[in-house]
């Protein structure tokens, strides 16, 4: 079976993976804040390396520390509670000179990004999705990146570091966890093109767009750049 194609049920999308060679289900269910998502506590993080404002590379060991030292519970419960930090994979997706952009929709449920430009892709590790791996964000990220886009990479994304932004109310509940990856343009695509659409920007391009670009891509938009040239 070709490793990207999928195909809708009563159920939501099955997805094989590339990387991991498993399919993964992908829910349709409108109800995500009831999911048990991944967390970490806020003072296990700050005593692991603190949590510096923007993106910073993981020189500190946090990545394994998180797969071996983490819980799972209700995402209602856990918006509301900075003392724990949901883990998000955020992939950052690039041709070797330009980088894919998202634009999100009036159809896409988070009103807060509507009209907003983003460099990374990803979401919550949901604990159904993960049970049993052992690198539970990359199983997490790959379940994410293959659920928002039709992708073949041409090699494992790389894991790059963790991107903290603690000067909102949305950020205090959240730490990306990002990934880099190479990727020829004919082989992305958005999924669900009535919630958001895609594009390739150079790096020119997207600076000029700084001003629409969400919190995170803009946090991490210098990093990125500089992994173009690695």
């Amino acid at each position: 079976m070709d490793a990207h194609y999928n195909w809708a049920t009563s159920m939501g999308y099955f997805i094989e993976c590339p990387f991991c060679a498993k399919e993964h289900q992908v829910s349709s269910s409108q109800d995500s804040m009831r999911e048990e998502v991944l967390f970490v506590e806020r003072k296990n993080l700050e005593e692991w390396g603190g949590l510096k404002h923007g993106f910073e590379a993981d020189r500190d060991g946090r990545y394994p520390r998180i797969t071996s030292n983490h819980a799972f519970a209700a995402r209602s419960v856990l918006e509301d509670d900075p003392a724990r930090k949901q883990i998000i994979p955020y992939v950052v997706i690039s041709d070797g000179i330009r980088f894919f952009v998202t634009a999100r929709k009036k159809a896409q449920t988070e009103a807060r990004l509507h009209g907003k430009l983003s460099i990374g892709v990803g979401g919550h590790i949901n604990e159904a999705d993960v049970r049993g791996e052992s690198d539970i964000i990359r199983a997490g990220m790959m379940r994410e990146l293959h659920e928002e886009l039709r992708i073949d990479c041409t090699s494992n994304p790389d894991f790059q570091g963790f991107l903290n932004d603690d000067t909102n109310a949305v950020g205090q509940v959240h730490l990306g966890a990002v990934f880099f990856a190479i990727a020829s343009p004919e082989n992305v695509s958005v999924r669900e093109t009535e919630k958001m659409d895609g594009f390739w920007l150079t790096v020119e391009e997207l600076q000029a767009e700084r001003d629409r670009l969400e919190t995170w891509s803009s946090l991490v938009l210098e990093a990125a750049i500089g992994w173009l040239n690695e």
